[in-house]
């Protein structure tokens, strides 16, 4: 047993003595011997470029389709539904956050519904729309764009029928 205690001793007595901090910087590209102090990872190409993450966001303060949000996490999104549009996202730790280059005009009409009717007149000619009933997100087959008209189809697919006191939200991009 003092034999092995000593194996023991000696070895991590070599192993501090020998220990040193290892910093390792990666370049991948054309010139791997120019690499910028401050980088921990440098992307160098003439005529490529990087492919980020890709996945279908389901609204700004939800993780998903991650396990949580991560400050600093970037992603490009591919979805439109609730608040998100394709484009590219970075989260602040609680929520996403479109870059400014992919925040489009978008436009919210809301309608309290004083009469019972399917048919709403929006302000502009949006090429699609995302139709909010009481907060509830609507199936975008449930409805139709035409011109400036979105049509509520409640048929037996869709039976939500819109009665007086519901709001309605439209979103859109002009």
């Amino acid at each position: 047993m003092k034999a092995f205690t000593k194996i023991i001793t000696q070895s991590a007595l070599l192993f501090l003595v020998f220990q040193t901090v290892v910093n390792a910087q990666i370049k991948v590209g054309n010139n791997p011997q120019s690499l910028n102090e401050d980088a921990i990872l440098e992307i160098e190409s003439a005529n490529k470029g990087v492919l980020l993450p890709r996945v279908a966001l389901t609204d700004v303060t939800s993780s998903a389709p991650l396990s949580q949000h991560v400050a600093g996490m970037v992603v490009y999104n591919t979805a439109t539904v609730n608040t998100v549009t394709p484009g590219f996202y970075y989260n602040d730790g609680t929520r996403w956050i479109a870059t400014s280059g992919n925040k489009p005009n978008a436009v919210t009409e809301q309608f309290i519904i004083t009469t019972p009717r399917n048919t709403f007149t929006l302000k502009n000619k949006p090429a699609t729309a995302v139709l909010l009933i009481n907060g509830t997100t609507i199936d975008p087959e449930a409805y139709s764009i035409s011109d400036n008209i979105l049509t509520y189809n409640n048929n037996s697919n869709y039976s939500y029928q819109l009665v007086t006191g519901d709001k309605v939200t439209i979103r859109y991009i002009e």
